[in-house]
């Protein structure tokens, strides 16, 4: 039989990214849910991330400098999304989401600006600099009738579109 300390890692492990230490999906997806049964009418932003310059990190330095990078990123996210009252989540491989309170839409683009300075950063070795950074998509919630996780989606569709202008933009929902 497994002790209490056991099943808070197992449950930990499954809660929380072991790398980044940010919430899963799928305890990301609970806290939304809590958070819009609390404030339904609540104004929010979803900025999708996909890092930028991490395969770079990966090939010329190892897996290692790689996972560094992304402790970075994951945690200025982390940072930004407690100082702006928000949520933010490890979504999968170099790709993590903000859920963060707005006052209106007109917010979007400095935070977005704020964010792109904000998620930079960079790793050492070889006697070089590289540097990574980030491409945003981002959607307002609510977004007309769309639900939380189809919102999801068009901010992810916003993310590729940012991507196709090049690296280190972002692009909005409309």
């Amino acid at each position: 039989m497994e002790n209490a300390g056991d099943l808070i890692k197992i449950s930990r492990r499954g809660l929380f990214d072991m790398l980044t230490g940010l919430p899963t999906r799928h305890l990301f997806h609970q806290q939304i849910n809590e958070l819009l049964e609390e404030a339904p009418d609540r104004l929010y932003g979803i900025f999708f991330f996909d890092m930028d310059r991490l395969k770079p990190i990966n090939d010329n330095l190892g897996h290692e400098a790689g996972d560094k990078a992304l402790r970075g990123f994951a945690d200025s996210l982390a940072s930004f999304a407690e100082e702006h009252h928000g949520l933010a989540c490890r979504y999968g491989g170099d790709e993590f989401v903000l859920f963060v309170p707005l006052q209106s839409a007109s917010d979007i683009p400095e935070l977005a600006e704020k964010l792109l300075q904000n998620q930079r950063g960079r790793v050492k070795g070889r006697g070089k600099n590289y540097v990574y950074g980030t491409s945003i998509g981002i959607c307002p919630y609510p977004c007309g009738a769309f639900s939380f996780d189809e919102a999801l989606r068009a901010a992810d569709l916003a993310l590729y579109k940012a991507k196709s202008r090049g690296r280190g933009g972002f692009s909005v929902h409309e």
